[in-house]
């Protein structure tokens, strides 16, 4: 078979058989990808296609260039096409799989928008676009419900429905068009980024798995990891796995992971239990903390190595307290216990633990319990109690909620320099938490009740420069429920969807999806885009086919915000 091979490159008598043996192999690759999707996952079927038929392309091209004869000529451009239109079908086959393997339990609209900065190609990935001024689907997540979606710096991050890892930007691979799975199997709910890798926590609560973020290093750990023995190796290929680790959590029985949270060099985990726990991330040791693991001894390390990566240490002073939620900013660590009590520890260096600067409050190596009851009276004999708390970048937020009006407000403290407190000015620090008034005692009037109502807060998501909060005025529409969400902040990278670039310092409404529109926006004149620019963006909430629960869920990024639908 090498002898005919090799005579057929060189002889014209042979070179239709050289043709025909290539065009089975093509078709032999292709079968093969597709019996490999449960353990490369439907997206890669398509790239296999497009990088395999382009290469082949592309050498049948360089050979006609070659060929002198007519004969020969017209031979190898019947062979061109016959190999492209193989190529195209399967391609198309592929994505075609690609898009009903997760859209035939999906509603009408189901899919990923975003908007913001695209300079690590994680708005719009395949796309030469610098950024997207305007939310874009990507169309890859059309009909697809996800556990959660990650805006990083350097690249994307989704867990699909079924658990899977899907990962895709400049910092994962610049060669990759469209999000890859990374990893499958372990049935993923939700995940963080944080020095470049990526910590996800099991649906079940059990583990936490460490990811590389770049396709390099997990490659160069598949090298590492593969086992040398020849018979072992043979089956490689059908059970590749991603290089990945899992922490080793001290939890005790019945005891499970509950969330997740993590900053730009440190993360916190909690249990069921109500236990803390923090580590360094990443694979390098650090010198030095700034207060945000909550350890004392920890703040600045002097032994050789410094303080070892990934090693997690629970927090004594929470050890006693039932903590229920957390939220991590750049430097800095909040946390909330079961009786609405909010401690806050680490970097303070523009108020961002609620405390006012000084030069003694600079940092805060030990959780300390933020005074909200002088929020609204000087004594502290107010009755409040927190009900979330959010935290990102050099900015904290808190839902206080005043039990003798039984209302909630919304607080902020730290950086406003981009806009980002919401009360119209722009402060470089901000220590003790100022009220968002445009989102604090909202209420309207109820025709069912007779009375106002209030309309309390859903959650709020804190990017590095923006902020957006979902607000839980449930409208029914048919079989969907609506709720209003607003937006506000730094925009200089359009992170705020509106089209300009200049910040927002007032929460305001988001407008309604111009891809979702008929036109484009500058196709759009006089009332069509009058009612547009009037329209307010409504996050949708239902059910499936099959009967899953899903809701419309913004995320705000570094450089770019999205909505996804987050399934339940």
């Amino acid at each position: 078979m090498y002898d005919l091979l090799s005579s057929s490159r060189t002889c014209p008598r042979y070179s239709h058989i050289f043709d025909l043996i290539c065009t089975l192999k093509m078709i032999s690759y292709r079968v093969i990808s597709r019996f490999s999707m449960r353990v490369y996952g439907v997206a890669d079927v398509a790239c296999i296609s497009r990088a395999s038929a382009c290469r082949q392309l592309q050498i049948d091209t360089t050979r006609l260039a070659h060929t002198s004869t007519k004969t020969s000529q017209n031979r190898a451009r019947f062979v061109i096409l016959l190999r492209a239109a193989i190529a195209g079908s399967v391609g198309a086959a592929a994505f075609y799989l690609t898009k009903t393997h997760y859209a035939e339990q999906a509603l009408d609209n189901i899919g990923v928008y975003v908007w913001g900065s695209n300079r690590k190609h994680i708005t719009a990935p395949g796309l030469p676009d610098a950024a997207v001024k305007t939310p874009r689907e990507i169309p890859y997540f059309h009909g697809m419900e996800l556990r959660d979606l990650v805006l990083g710096e350097d690249f994307g991050v989704a867990i699909s429905a079924n658990g899977d890892l899907l990962q895709w930007g400049d910092g994962y691979d610049s060669t990759s068009l469209i999000p890859r799975v990374v990893l499958s199997g372990k049935k993923l709910g939700s995940a963080v980024i944080s020095q470049g890798k990526i910590y996800a926590l099991t649906a079940d609560g059990d583990k936490v798995y460490c990811i590389p973020g770049s396709k390099r290093q997990q490659d160069l750990g598949d090298l590492e990891m593969q086992d040398k023995r020849w018979y072992i190796s043979m089956f490689a290929f059908f059970s590749r796995s991603k290089t990945f680790s899992a922490l080793t959590v001290p939890l005790s029985r019945f005891e499970k992971i509950k969330q997740i949270a993590a900053g730009d060099h440190h993360m916190l985990i909690l249990t069921n239990k109500g236990k803390v726990f923090s580590c360094i991330t990443g694979d390098n040791p650090a010198y030095s903390t700034e207060g945000q693991l909550g350890v004392p001894i920890l703040l600045e390390d002097d032994e050789p190595g410094g303080i070892e990566p990934e090693k997690l240490y629970e927090i004594a002073t929470l050890r006693n307290i039932n903590i229920v939620q957390l939220a991590a900013g750049e430097c800095h660590s909040i946390v909330r216990d079961d009786e609405g009590h909010v401690w806050s520890f680490g970097s303070n260096s523009h108020g961002q633990l609620g405390f006012d600067y000084t030069l003694e409050t600079a940092f805060i190596p030990i959780p300390s319990l933020l005074p909200l009851d002088k929020l609204y009276n000087t004594r502290g004999l107010a009755d409040v109690t927190c009900e979330f708390v959010a935290a990102g970048g050099n900015t904290s937020l808190f839902s206080v909620r005043n039990r003798k009006k039984n209302l909630a407000d919304l607080w902020i403290s730290g950086s406003g320099l981009h806009g980002q407190h919401g009360t119209g000015r722009y402060l470089h620090m901000q220590g003790t938490p100022i009220r968002v008034r445009a989102l604090s005692g909202i209420t309207e009037f109820s025709e069912s009740a007779g009375q106002p109502t209030e309309i309390p807060i859903r959650y709020v998501s804190v990017g590095k420069n923006h902020i957006a909060a979902v607000l839980d005025n449930v409208s029914e529409s048919g079989a969907k429920v609506q709720r209003e969400f607003m937006i506000w902040g730094g925009n200089s990278l359009f992170q705020l969807g509106n089209g300009r670039r200049s910040n927002l310092p007032r929460p305001t409404h988001m407008h309604s999806l111009i891809s979702l529109q008929t036109k484009p926006e500058h196709e759009l004149e006089g009332e069509e885009l009058t009612a547009l620019m009037n329209s307010r963006r409504q996050l949708s909430a239902g059910k499936t086919k099959r009967g899953r629960k899903v809701e419309e869920t913004v995320v705000c990024g570094p450089e770019g915000s999205a909505i996804y639908w987050k399934c339940t």
